[in-house]
């Protein structure tokens, strides 16, 4: 009997604390977007056409959204339509913005030809859109603002489970309490602009498996496969609905690399079996969305070329579409001028062969800029101000090459941000960096002591550092100018912060006496 209560208690503990710190992830949400008003959300992009192309797929009777006509003008009067009829609709129903499950009537377009997105924009959240419709038999206008929060849920139990079985509870409790208190993760999740959430999803899936890479006390292959499999299905779903979650792959392989050396040892007679785990690591992980990967896909090179304005101030590279396509116009390329033009793969070839002959035939410069982005996003330095002492949360532009950035920044509360619903408050940015600080100085201090009974193990600093090198992957190598993706790197700091919080609780278990000590010091 008591055997089955421990091992009910194994699951359940870090089950109920991952629903609850979940919970409090949505309350935050919900209360933050009580005043959601769907007439104010521009037209076309993206809300509007991720829900026209569901919608009308739905009432096909169709999940295959790479399939069908692509996104034109007559889609685009679709949306407009739309947009008058679901608020009211909505309004009709009395539905609440945080009701995601349900469903008002919309059965106009059921003669309507199957439809894609734009082929260079992610599909993932419109293809997650019209199965939740399938699901819950309905229009269900709120459901596609909700897709990230409801994807955190099965993380947030996951990693506190690992750290459970790591017995490191504490650090997920903490971790994932910064994570539900912070208002730029709760309002990323529920961006109406784009799927960009599903990123600092993909952060945490790379969390979590790192934990059972460097933590799990008995790592076995069963348990390696099962984790990356699950794993592979969870960054397929990242992956469709925010491309730059792709940017994640050197830190997963590095990861992958952890866990197979810890389940097969690290001696030369067992190379072939560390080579051969890794690829079949990789392979689970990967396979799944290289499986149902569209043929349509966000455009990479246009984004990477345009990024390099955040930096560049002697060759025009400009965070701003328009300045972008004159470029392009004067390489002999023709641009029409549909509804808000996505890249084709002409333009991504020409912004590719831009982007290297910038680069080889002024390496120093490319150096420079690399130089500037590591900072700006380790130290994320762009959030120094504070709106009570400047006005601003984070420094504006000050360059034409920066272009609409700013925007970018202000697609959600800075990172520096934490409280509940509208009870929010602006951390100054050194106490931000101190968890980070303590952890490393702490790390080095015991090891210049020769500490034995190290608070700040290798391991752990080891997750700390695949989760660095995720966060940081897709700023320093694409643009800091994308304020969402570049302030992900927060993760980072509150991850240190469970670590902190894990180690001062240890210093004050050794240093109270417990109970048991002190009835027999009493005798």
């Amino acid at each position: 009997m008591t055997t089955h209560l421990a091992r009910a208690r194994k699951w359940l503990e870090p089950l109920g604390l991952g629903v609850a710190l979940w919970g409090l992830l949505f309350l935050n949400a919900a209360v933050r977007r009580s005043d959601w008003d769907l007439t104010n959300l521009r037209l076309p992009r993206r809300y509007w056409e991720d829900v026209t192309v569901a919608t009308v797929n739905y009432q096909r009777g169709t999940g295959f959204l790479y399939r069908g006509q692509a996104w034109d003008w007559w889609s685009a009067r679709i949306a407009t339509k739309l947009k008058v009829m679901l608020p009211d609709a909505l309004s009709r129903d009395a539905v609440r913005s945080w009701q995601f499950w349900r469903t008002v009537p919309c059965r106009y377009f059921t003669n309507a030809e199957p439809m894609r997105l734009r082929d260079s924009d992610d599909s993932g959240r419109a293809w997650l859109t019209v199965w939740g419709f399938h699901l819950l038999r309905g229009v269900a206008p709120y459901l596609p603002l909700w897709l990230g929060v409801l994807a955190a849920l099965p993380l947030f139990v996951w990693l506190s489970v690992e750290c459970r079985w790591a017995g490191c509870t504490w650090v997920a409790a903490v971790t994932l309490s910064c994570v539900a208190l912070s208002p730029y993760v709760a309002e990323l999740l529920t961006l109406p602009y784009s799927a960009v959430g599903f990123h600092l999803l993909g952060i945490l899936l790379l969390l979590t498996l790192a934990v059972h890479a460097w933590l799990h006390p008995r790592p076995t292959w069963r348990g390696l496969a099962g984790r990356w499999v699950l794993g592979g299905l969870a960054f397929a779903v990242c992956t469709l609905c925010r491309a730059t979650c792709r940017s994640l792959m050197p830190a997963l392989v590095l990861v992958a690399l952890a866990a197979v050396l810890r389940v097969t040892g690290s001696s030369r007679r067992q190379v072939r079996h560390v080579a051969g785990g890794v690829v079949l690591a990789i392979g689970l992980l990967l396979g799944p969305y290289y499986a149902i990967r569209p043929a349509q896909e966000h455009a990479v090179w246009f984004g990477v070329w345009e990024g390099l304005g955040d930096f560049d101030r002697e060759k025009g590279h400009a965070w701003y579409d328009p300045t972008a396509r004159e470029v392009l116009r004067r390489e002999g390329v023709v641009i029409s001028e549909p509804i808000e033009p996505g890249a084709t793969p002409e333009m991504e070839a020409v912004m590719r062969r831009l982007f290297l002959r910038d680069i080889a035939s002024d390496p120093l410069w490319y150096a420079k800029i690399l130089a500037q982005r590591v900072p700006a996003t380790v130290l994320q330095l762009r959030l120094w101000p504070r709106v009570t002492a400047g006005g601003t949360s984070f420094v504006r532009s000050t360059h034409p090459n920066q272009g609409i950035s700013n925007a970018y920044y202000g697609f959600a509360p800075t990172a520096d941000w934490f409280g509940l619903g509208r009870w929010t408050w602006e951390a100054p940015l050194p106490l931000v960096w101190l968890p980070l600080v303590l952890c490393l100085g702490g790390a080095t201090a015991e090891r210049l002591l020769h500490r034995r009974d190290r608070l700040f193990q290798n391991a752990r600093l080891a997750v700390l550092a695949a989760v660095a090198v995720a966060a940081g992957t897709m700023p320093l190598l694409s643009t800091t100018a994308s304020g969402p993706e570049t302030q992900a790197f927060v993760l980072v700091y509150f991850f240190a912060t469970g670590l902190t919080a894990d180690a001062i609780r240890r210093i004050v278990r050794t240093a109270t006496p417990s109970a048991r000590e002190t009835a027999d010091a009493s005798r």
